[in-house]
């Protein structure tokens, strides 16, 4: 962040370090609105907001943000990058497989949309 301030992918990274140690969530969903306040139309901070709001157990928010990250994914015009997308879809199944609130059916759906955008990928198959 101190490098490239602009870049909304750098909150991502920053909000996914708060959200891996778990006590964090408000520096997590601050990294993430900062994110997506410098590049809304990546889905990867929303996809990060999601994934607090499912920790924190309010299905409202996390439905809103998941969908959110889905529709910038399905926008053509943006055009974003399958990697992008692939690394979207595997934040939102992951949350999904490590909370205790697990969900393992959409996190099946959502790992088995990320295998197509590149079936190279080793943690595509790690999550499954």
């Amino acid at each position: 962040i101190a490098r490239d301030p602009a870049n909304g992918d750098n909150y991502f990274a920053a909000g996914d370090n708060y959200l891996y140690w778990g006590e964090h969530l408000s520096e997590a969903e601050a990294m993430y609105r900062k994110g997506i306040e410098l590049a809304p139309s990546n889905p990867l901070n929303y996809a990060g907001l999601g994934r607090v709001a499912y920790i924190r157990k309010d299905a409202a928010v996390w439905n809103a943000q998941f969908g959110k990250a889905e529709e910038l994914m399905n926008t053509k015009s943006l055009k974003i990058d399958k990697n992008i997308k692939q690394l979207t879809y595997l934040k939102m199944a992951e949350v999904m497989l490590q909370d205790e609130n697990t969900n393992l059916e959409k996190a099946i759906v959502y790992i088995n949309t990320a295998i197509p955008l590149n079936d190279k990928n080793p943690e595509v198959y790690i999550q499954l």
